[in-house]
């Protein structure tokens, strides 16, 4: 299939993204972000397009963007309707959208409030009873809809991979320590998943240089460090394959973020097609 999209390139998106992220350019990267979103959903990858979407969404809360915001959650509210994922959480988008767009009195609230309406009324039509509870849960709590909705989506190893990867790329232009440590925490895991296991060493090292610029208690990140150095550990003493713990390590001399960028590639370089 072609990466051909509005006369960009996927490959071309992923360029301007890492380009702004070296350059700390968080505009740049928010509508990159974006932009490779709309480039999955012409794909058809519309869970792609949904995690794409959540790193915009992400960047954009964390610079007080409404406007940025209540685009990046209506397209992941539509991209969503595009699988045969939960509706709930496609729904959930679209509601935070419309009330943005309330709030900021501009037209795009009314259309994805209207869109929404429509939406519940068809459900409504097969399931009255099914309608109320979904009402009564989006009223509640709208965002903790959408985020286990997104949670779940990461069941899928590539997602995951991919998902922690753009995470990454969000904390790194935000400047955010914290960030980056968790990212790269999470990401060692679905390493050790895809049995990258060299990789999943590499980002701990990586994740434990963050340390010392992170306002926490430092013995509450050495805990974390030393849970996720036993999953790594535990994954390879079950593999069955005939490899140690200290044999996986990465030698001295060795490229960590290189490591961490070949294996997070062959891990996603088959994703879905939902």
């Amino acid at each position: 299939m072609s990466e051909k999209t509005n006369e960009r390139s996927v490959q071309e998106l992923l360029e301007d993204l890492n380009k702004a992220v070296n350059a700390g350019d968080v505009r740049e990267a928010g509508v990159s972000f974006g932009s490779l979103g709309r480039a999955m959903v012409s794909e058809g990858r519309q869970q792609r397009a949904a995690l794409y979407f959540e790193s915009a969404l992400t960047i954009h809360r964390s610079q007080n963007d409404p406007w940025g915001a209540l685009l990046d959650l209506r397209s992941q509210g539509e991209a969503l309707l595009g699988t045969t994922g939960d509706v709930a959480t496609a729904l959930s988008c679209l509601s935070q959208a419309a009330e943005i767009g309330e709030a900021l009195k501009v037209p795009e609230g009314e259309d994805v409030r209207a869109r929404y309406e429509v939406i519940l009324r068809m459900i409504e039509e097969k399931n009255p009873e099914q309608v109320q509870v979904l009402k009564a849960k989006l009223q509640e709590d709208p965002e903790g809809v959408r985020a286990a909705g997104i949670e779940a989506l990461l069941e899928s190893g590539p997602l995951a991979t991919a998902y922690f990867d753009d995470q990454l790329a969000v904390a790194t232009v935000l400047g955010d320590a914290g960030g980056i440590f968790f990212s790269l925490g999470s990401l060692s895991q679905v390493l050790i998943d895809g049995g990258e296991y060299r990789a999943a060493h590499a980002s701990l090292e990586l994740a434990k240089a963050q340390i010392p610029s992170i306002e926490m208690p430092r013995q509450q990140l050495e805990d974390m460090m030393m849970q996720w150095r036993a999953g790594v550990r535990s994954a390879i003493d079950q593999s069955g394959q005939d490899i140690t713990y200290d044999g996986m390590k990465p030698s001295p001399d060795e490229d960590l973020e290189a490591l961490r960028r070949d294996a997070v590639q062959r891990l996603t370089s088959v994703t879905e097609a939902s």
